[in-house]
């Protein structure tokens, strides 16, 4: 060997083991000012200084358990959780980091992912009070309001045209909504909410005819209107199941059953041999509908973000849908403090049994929902608006199913959450408003005709939901 080639090779090592050097002190200064940074609570600060640190390489359990802790310590939960799982790398069985994991799971509405990292590192943290435990009852909540029908009277004064003979149409008075909400878990991954809900209200049913029919060119003869208050009712049960799969990853099947009964008014019309008389028949019959839709959606959660594909299935007023969704949820503080919900849906009819085409939606359609929340002191505010023409619509993850034969045009809502006693009770107002599109049949002359009619709906809701 050379002696040229020796030197060579001794330089080479001499180059490393100064580079080693250099990267141990580095990191150990960073280790130490770190530490620094979270003896004072100059929490802004580092996280810069411990972020950069780990962009040259020089992290460890110290550095990425402060960063976590500096986030944290600012709210900023769901920016915390993945330095804390860093953390871990370094150090499993620490008890502080995995206490600090689930509570920030827990303040980031993550319940069951918290739920399974409690329970996947039970040893760990018997040293705290966090303890995965089955409960049947979590959490129980009530609501009930009234939907007021804003145009109610003034439909029911319109004026048949002259060009007519015959018109019927039905028009909803006011509802009264009820439901009751209880929230349970499992040891493991698994939580259940259900829900019973009873809605009630009055369904009008209105036919306008002339009596005799007036002859070709004749002034109209005398208009006979006749109203009839059907009383009609609904109930739901609904069950959501959450399943945390792991490493941000979410579940989420509901199903959804819905029962109609009550009674409704029909009228007909029938041309006798008389061409200028007009028989109307009217004819009371019982309901009994039974729906149901089925949704499953799969999200993961990012530091700043939630991303959810999901589809629903559902069998409602004689129509089948299928409805695509797909969702995008934006934290930018990394907490509850604001967010904002974007959902898109694509409807898609597939068929009718027994019904008349002019009353529904036949068209695939984009709808598109909107929701945006943010902290005001003591208080949540949420404001939403839901765009584009739907009917049968499923929204919330199954939860919402808008079954009324009329169609929504368009939907705003606002609602405002009040925590009480550390959070453990939530009281709630929600104040919603909708316009809505009718159809009345018309008939002249043999010929049956379909025109529409919009009213609005305003809608008051208030509820309580108690953790246990």
């Amino acid at each position: 060997m050379s002696v040229k080639y020796l030197l060579s090779m001794i330089s080479c090592l001499f180059i490393l083991s100064v580079q080693t050097v250099a990267q141990t002190q580095t990191l150990a200064e960073a280790d130490v000012e770190t530490y620094q940074l979270y003896k004072n609570k100059e929490w802004k600060k580092l996280i810069k200084i411990g972020k950069q640190a780990i962009k040259n390489g020089n992290n460890s359990f110290y550095i990425s358990v402060r960063i976590g802790i500096a986030y944290y310590e600012q709210e900023k939960h769901r920016l915390s959780i993945p330095y804390f799982y860093d953390a871990l790398d370094y150090h499993v069985n620490d008890a502080l980091t995995c206490e600090y994991i689930y509570w920030a799971h827990i303040f980031s509405g993550q319940e069951a992912e918290a739920q399974l990292f409690a329970n996947k590192n039970s040893q760990h943290l018997s040293q705290t009070k966090i303890v995965a435990t089955s409960k049947l009852i979590e959490n129980i909540s009530f609501e009930g309001g009234m939907t007021l029908n804003a145009d109610h009277n003034e439909l029911l004064a319109i004026v048949e045209d002259e060009d007519e003979t015959f018109k019927s149409f039905s028009l909803h008075d006011n509802y009264t909504y009820y439901s009751l909400g209880i929230a349970s878990r499992t040891k493991k991954r698994f939580r259940f909410y259900q829900k019973f809900s009873f809605l009630y209200f009055n369904k009008t049913s209105v036919i306008q005819h002339y009596t005799p029919i007036p002859p070709d060119n004749s002034p109209p003869t005398t208009l006979k209107t006749t109203n009839r208050d059907d009383a009609i009712w609904q109930f739901e049960y609904m069950l959501n199941s959450t399943i945390a799969l792991g490493k941000g990853w979410l579940l989420s099947p509901t199903f959804h059953y819905i029962k109609n009964g009550g009674s409704a008014t029909i009228f007909t019309e029938e041309i006798s041999d008389n061409p200028s008389a007009l028989i109307i028949r009217e004819q009371n019959t019982g309901i009994n509908l039974n729906n149901y839709v089925g949704f499953l959606g799969l999200r993961k959660s990012f530091s700043l973000a939630d991303i959810e594909i999901s589809g629903s299935y559902a069998k409602l007023n004689n129509q089948t849908l299928i409805q695509p969704n797909l969702s995008l949820t934006l934290y930018p503080l990394g907490n509850l403090n604001l967010y904002y919900h974007t959902e898109f849906s694509y409807q898609i009819p597939k068929g009718m049994q027994n019904s008349t085409t002019e009353y529904y939606l036949t068209d695939s359609r984009f709808i598109a929902n909107n929701k945006v929340g943010i902290k005001l002191s003591k208080l949540w505010l949420e404001l939403s608006a839901t765009f584009g023409e739907f009917q049968n619509f499923v929204e919330w993850s199954g939860s919402v199913i808008y079954n009324d034969i009329d169609i929504t045009k368009q939907k705003y809502s606002a609602n405002v959450i009040v925590p009480i006693k550390n959070a453990k009770i939530n009281f709630y107002f929600r104040y919603a408003y909708s316009e809505h599109e009718g159809i009345a049949e018309s008939y002249n002359k043999d010929v049956n005709t379909y025109k529409k009619y919009t009213y609005n709906n305003h809608s008051i809701i208030g509820g309580l939901k108690w953790r246990f």
